[in-house]
């Protein structure tokens, strides 16, 4: 299958199959929304003013112009996917394990 093709065949996946799909990979949260700005992003900047955004320098300047609608990092996109991960479950956490130096994603 070739990339042109790939993008086709993701391009006639419904809403209901990629949900679906997310979850088979292991996802435990998927939604599917336009790719608009948001209501909030008029309310952005002056979050920022604010010093809501503390440290967290990403979230200023173009990187930050960037959260306020998808199309300026991908101009043709039509949807957003977002995914996500129960991290709060039953399992140990990673700093409860002692892995001999090692890491634990």
């Amino acid at each position: 299958m070739s990339n042109g093709s790939l993008l086709i065949y993701h391009r006639r996946m419904s809403t209901e199959r990629i949900k679906a799909r997310a979850l088979e990979i292991g996802f435990d949260l998927v939604g599917i929304s336009e790719a608009r700005p948001t209501l909030e992003a008029a309310f952005y900047p002056e979050w920022i003013e604010l010093g809501f955004a503390g440290n967290m320098s990403y979230l200023k300047g173009r990187r930050g112009d960037m959260r306020s609608d998808p199309r300026s990092l991908l101009p043709s996109a039509n949807s957003v996917i977002s995914v996500g991960i129960v991290y709060n479950t039953q399992h140990p956490y990673s700093t409860d394990v002692d892995f001999n130096g090692q890491g634990w994603v």
